[in-house]
């Protein structure tokens, strides 16, 4: 009897060792292929794969380092929206005064935005007042640029001003069709001149006139505006039929603030098309629901000593967008936020709003080799940057999640996914 316990204790031990070995044996293979890579070895490369049934790291390789994580950023943006902005979005906060509205903006991004549908709230409901109109914005507590953003991509969509009342997306749109040019804002025609010799688009840095080239047909051009006071105040005037004055008295406490049901749309353009504009707002609706005040800093103070409080000392975060490259984060708080997602959103909605590769998003036309969703995650690329962070179901159905940041590489993007997409292929295929 006693030898055949000993037995047992024995193929106990030895299969429990086998299998650890065998586990192991995976692990080291992701880490050998990282090493071994050639495409990688000039570059700073982290990756960790994060076991969420069995809780705990399965690999970490340059885990706890800190990267440029670019639009990886929107992941906080993301969490933090989900948890202050809940299922409804402030649109703009407003007194009744005598005669007069008295409003403000809230930062809220749909106001005749044409990348939504439904963004006629606010004209709606400035036009049914047979008031006179005041704009005040002394609740915009920021700058229109973020920390550290390169003051030379002014010019381009991906980094439009951040404002308290964003009206057209805060962007002229010129379409091009049948040699015809649409205008978008109308009141901005006057603004424009045309050029046959160029192909390109110029703008000063500091006003609203605007100089278009000649492009193909079809062709669709965002160009940023700068969005003083008179811009919104035109816009709101153009689209309401009526005077907007200036602010003359603000003190009231007995304001209302008028919401709207969330629009999924508003999360898909943010991790989908990963917009940097409905990232920044986002972050400035979250500062004015939590303070009534509009400040980026604000809303990431909060969020970090309240919903993320790892993150406290370990971490640099700025902006909404990633756009800034002050921003620091390494792939473990990329995991961490991760955790907090899955934890808070159902797995259907995950898959909802982020991107797969080969399916959606930013990610359409990548990652290609398995022909069935595995992946859902969000892309983060700036110059000679990239990472992918986000969630793996592999062949067997075994969920993980993971972040793979790559920075300060010169080979070309394709090449660096192609390494990534192999460490991916096998943790789709082994795990």
């Amino acid at each position: 009897m006693k030898i055949f316990y000993a037995l047992a204790v024995l193929l106990l031990f030895s299969s429990c060792s086998s299998t650890h070995s065998f586990f192991l044996s995976k692990n080291k293979k992701i880490i050998k292929s990282l090493d071994n890579s050639g495409i990688l070895q000039n570059e700073f490369t982290g990756f960790v794969l994060y076991d969420i049934n069995k809780d705990k790291y399965i690999v970490d390789y340059n885990g706890n380092k800190f990267f440029t994580p670019a639009s990886n950023t929107k992941l906080f943006t993301f969490y933090t929206s989900l948890n202050v902005l809940k299922d409804s979005l402030p649109l703009i906060k407003y007194v009744l005064k005598n005669d007069s509205l008295i409003f403000w903006g809230t930062g809220n991004p749909l106001t005749m935005n044409p990348d939504f549908t439904n963004n006629k709230y606010t004209i709606d409901f400035l036009k049914k007042y047979s008031r006179n109109l005041f704009y005040c914005q002394d609740n915009f507590q920021d700058e229109k640029f973020g920390s550290g953003w390169a003051w030379d991509d002014y010019l381009y969509y991906y980094q439009l001003e951040k404002n308290p009342f964003p009206v057209y997306g805060n962007r002229l749109r010129i379409s091009f069709f049948n040699d015809s040019i649409s205008i978008n804002p109308r009141f901005l025609v006057d603004n424009i001149s045309y050029i046959s010799d160029s192909f390109e688009y110029w703008r000063p840095w500091d006003k609203n006139n605007f100089v278009i080239g000649k492009f193909e047909d079809s062709t669709i051009v965002d160009i940023p505006v700068v969005t003083e006071d008179n811009f919104i105040k035109r816009a709101l005037e153009y689209n309401t039929g009526k005077v907007i004055y200036d602010c003359l008295d603000s003190n009231s406490d007995k304001t209302e603030v008028l919401q709207i049901p969330f629009p999924d749309s508003i999360y898909l353009r943010l991790l989908h098309q990963s917009d940097n504009f409905i990232a920044e707002q986002l972050m400035l609706m979250c500062s004015f629901k939590l303070f009534d005040t509009i400040n980026t800093k604000k809303a990431i103070k909060w969020s970090k000593d309240n919903l993320l409080p790892q993150l406290h000392n370990n971490c640099r975060w700025v902006d909404g967008s990633g756009l800034s490259r002050y921003n620091l984060f390494s792939p473990e708080d990329m995991v961490y936020v991760l955790k907090n997602i899955y934890k808070k959103l159902s797995w259907k909605q995950i898959t909802y709003y982020l991107p797969s590769p080969g399916y959606s998003g930013t990610l359409k036309n990548s990652y290609k080799s398995i022909k069935t969703p595995y992946i859902w995650a969000k892309s983060g690329s700036l110059s000679n940057n990239y990472n992918l962070s986000g969630f793996i179901q592999t062949r067997k159905g075994n969920r993980y999640i993971f972040s793979f940041m790559n920075n300060h590489f010169l080979h070309k993007y394709k090449d660096i996914k192609k390494e990534m997409e192999k460490i991916f292929i096998y943790i789709y295929e082994e795990m």
